[in-house]
């Protein structure tokens, strides 16, 4: 028989970390394997995955803009382990995975913004999610890895602001199955900006966020966007790249 008069609060976490361990996936999500805490208790990811979603930043070069027009870094490649968890996320309601994501990406935006002062204001837009895709889901994975984004650069700016000024204006197909140019056309004039957009982004240094970049298609046809309503972005960051 349990106590409860003594060591309630023991008991009560001893029973939601079991409940977890029931409701919770019995291996990694990124490579199968069987994962467990410290504590003994099952992981959602296990160590060796964890750190390779954390430990491969690196500049994405894609065609039709130059570095050093628009820089573009991702926190990790899109293959193995980490495919595994950006889909687990995107495709199948792995929510949990969210902040994990936006904590890998926000090493990529530190170095993006390495030689960047404390006072330096920054504005950040999330690629915005298709109606469709936001009705399934039930929930917006830029739009919320943004704002965990946010909240771990604003410990080290001192003015950090998500600012979600891009919208879909049509409709565009399926983008898996496009090559490099055919995605290039789908996506043209597929973007555009919130009037109220210019005064909010005012003397800041302007940075696109995605969860995925391949072709890069996304990112320049939203730079495309923002630079046809006065706003110059300063470069693009996203959780995972594929070539």
């Amino acid at each position: 028989m349990v106590d409860l008069a003594n060591g309630s609060d023991h008991w009560w976490m001893s029973f939601f970390l079991d409940l977890l361990d029931l409701t919770l996936p019995q291996r990694c999500v990124g490579c199968s394997a069987k994962s467990t805490r410290s504590d003994g208790h099952l992981a959602l990811v296990c160590r060796r995955c964890a750190m390779a979603l954390k430990g491969s930043p690196h500049k994405v070069r894609v065609r039709g803009v130059t570095e050093s027009e628009f820089p573009i870094m991702a926190a990790a490649a899109y293959e193995g382990s980490t495919r595994n968890l950006l889909l687990a996320a995107k495709e199948r309601n792995q929510v949990a995975l969210i902040p994990m994501l936006a904590s890998a990406t926000s090493i990529a935006i530190t170095q993006l913004l390495a030689r960047s002062e404390p006072d330096q204001k920054l504005a950040l837009i999330p690629i915005p999610s298709m109606p469709k895709n936001l009705r399934n889901r039930g929930y917006n994975l830029v739009g919320q890895m943004t704002n965990l984004l946010a909240r771990e650069m604003a410990m080290r700016f001192d003015d950090v602001r998500v600012v979600e000024i891009l919208r879909h204006r049509r409709h565009v197909a399926d983008q898996s199955r496009l090559s490099a140019s055919a995605r290039a056309a789908n996506l043209h004039g597929a973007f555009s900006t919130l009037d109220l957009g210019g005064p909010l982004l005012t003397d800041r240094r302007v940075i696109i966020i995605d969860d995925l970049v391949t072709t890069g298609a996304t990112l320049i046809e939203a730079r495309r966007s923002l630079i046809a309503a006065g706003i110059r972005p300063f470069g693009a960051v996203c959780a995972m790249s594929s070539d």
